[in-house]
């Protein structure tokens, strides 16, 4: 028992990684220069959790699949 226990949390933990959501293309969010020399400058970052809902049970003039945005956040 323990042993599938210890192996069961194992290939969760490995498939965490696996699936995990990232961006080569991420550079810091965006770079605003307040010097010449780029030594003082803030950063903007942002995100956002989105969710998409199918449902049969909407009347026929209204769209079956909508989009709701979960959370937004702006860094600053």
């Amino acid at each position: 028992m323990r042993k599938k226990l210890l192996l069961l949390l194992a290939i969760m933990f490995t498939l965490q990684l696996a699936f995990s959501q990232g961006s080569p293309n991420y550079d810091g969010g965006l770079k605003v220069k307040l010097s010449e020399d780029g030594k003082k400058y803030f950063r903007i970052l942002s995100w956002a959790q989105v969710q998409g809902v199918y449902s049969d049970d909407v009347p026929e003039e209204s769209s079956k699949l909508n989009f709701n945005l979960r959370r937004a956040r702006v860094l600053m």
